[in-house]
């Protein structure tokens, strides 16, 4: 249920907030037209009201591709955007970037807290850097919301959020990576990019051991985890070996600023 009404001209969405008509039994009783009084995020941030929440529909994006996200944004107080995606329509057993609350649900348990204009003494982020960070992900559906938070100077309540402006885009420009000299050891050896967020291809060369067939092989291109046999053993157990490396994938490198999400 949306909690905002949008202005038709501007196309600004501004936080209707939770008063009733009822509340007040006079039209000269009502401070403002917009009030936060709910406590429902009280113990997360020691202030009533609720953050703006804007949710769009969800996005096909016709196959499974890798993507990285660009997000521009702007209004009346900070934004979190949040990222759900997954390769079933109705986006269960969905993944998240860029975390909010724990269900992605406007009035339920927030999870990350540096966001916030104010925290109380003691709050650390609950969640795990992969939801709370961004990066570039492969799904099919996608869909995007936008938590808009302002404090007032005592924080103890919300201020009127708005959302002017919530541009977004997925992009597939692709980067190629060198990783050289690389030791790997064991089936599943993890390789560190350092701009290549999603692996599309990997290109493994092994360095030539004495008495030795050396073949490196992907094990694992979502987890970037390479193993490399002995062809002379007959043996599919990974050993210990130095590799380069050529990969070619989306950007990984993303951060989130007042004005968006996108490549550092």
């Amino acid at each position: 249920m949306p909690n905002y009404t949008l202005d038709t001209d501007s196309r600004t969405l501004t936080h209707n907030g939770d008063i009733l008509w009822s509340t007040y039994t006079a039209w000269s009783s009502y401070p403002s037209w917009t009030q936060h009084t709910s406590t429902t995020t009280n113990a997360e941030t020691g202030a009533t009201g609720t953050p703006l929440y804007f949710q769009t529909e969800i996005i096909d994006l016709g196959s499974s591709l890798t993507v990285y996200p660009e997000i521009n944004y702007s209004g009346q107080g900070d934004v979190r955007a949040v990222i759900e995606f997954s390769d079933n329509s109705d986006l269960s057993s969905a993944s998240f970037l860029g975390k909010y609350t724990t269900d992605n649900a406007k009035d339920t348990e927030i999870v990350v807290y540096d966001v916030l204009d104010y925290q109380e003494a003691g709050y650390t982020n609950e969640d795990s850097s992969t939801n709370s960070n961004y990066s570039s992900f492969t799904a099919r559906y996608v869909r995007f919301t936008a938590f808009v938070e302002d404090f007032n100077e005592a924080s103890t309540s919300r201020d009127v959020q708005t959302l002017e402006s919530f541009n977004w885009a997925l992009k597939t420009d692709i980067i190629s990576e060198t990783l050289q000299d690389v030791a790997v050891s064991g089936d599943t050896a993890a390789l560190t990019f350092a701009d290549i967020g999603s692996v599309i291809s990997m290109n493994i060369t092994p360095h030539s051991v004495s008495n030795k067939k050396l073949i490196g092989q992907i094990v694992n291109k979502t987890n970037k985890t390479i193993r490399v046999v002995d062809a002379n053993s007959f043996s599919v157990s990974g050993v210990s070996a130095t590799v380069d490396v050529s990969a070619t994938g989306v950007p990984g490198k993303l951060e989130a600023s007042t004005e968006g999400v996108g490549k550092i």
